[in-house]
């Protein structure tokens, strides 16, 4: 995890991590699931818009 502040902000968070590494190829975690499907659906959703 890698933290982010600034100083003179009365509130400020930022976070970075990394869920690959805690992830399988058989079985991914859900946050790939998640952003694969999302992207998946996105792509279909425009492709019908622009009639592919």
């Amino acid at each position: 995890v890698v933290g982010v502040e600034i100083k003179d902000h009365p509130f400020f968070v930022a976070y970075q991590f990394h869920p690959e590494f805690k992830s399988d190829y058989g079985k991914p975690r859900k946050i790939f699931e998640q952003l694969a499907t999302t992207a998946h659906n996105l792509s279909e959703t425009k492709n019908k818009k622009a009639g592919k």
